[in-house]
């Protein structure tokens, strides 16, 4: 694994794992955090530019489509960022409003806290593992 790869298997993995802990106990505050922000353009709009960007720099930075499935996924975060920052800022508000309420994430939170949990506990052990290999 290259050590580009394995900085943000790390990076993405503790970020997945500290998501996923807001997600599971901190359920009520992220839904009404969430709720306010699709109703609010200019936050959206924010996101976004974050998004798209942070998309950006992991595609341009690590296009990897081999080398083990850390990689792979780190890759696909990368795309899925991009493509989010993409949509946010492309679609219009009132299709993202719609889109947000058929997503139903009161009720599927915690399956995607688990998701979190589970990518990020695989790339957090695949990216400290594959460093202390190489040391």
């Amino acid at each position: 694994m290259s050590s580009r790869t394995i900085f943000l298997a790390k990076v993405i993995g503790l970020f997945l794992l500290c998501m996923a802990a807001l997600m599971a106990l901190s359920k009520t505050s992220l839904l009404t955090a969430i709720a306010a922000t699709v109703h609010e353009p200019g936050l959206l709009l924010a996101y976004s530019i974050i998004s798209l960007a942070a998309g950006m720099a992991m595609v341009v930075g690590h296009n990897v489509w081999s080398g083990g499935p850390a990689a792979i996924i780190v890759t696909l975060v990368g795309w899925a960022a991009l493509i989010k920052g993409l949509l946010l800022l492309f679609l219009p508000s009132d299709m993202f409003v719609t889109l947000y309420g058929r997503a139903d994430f009161g009720d599927r939170l915690y399956g995607y806290a688990a998701l979190f949990a589970v990518i990020g506990l695989y790339l957090v052990y695949s990216g400290f593992r594959a460093a202390r290999a190489k040391s």
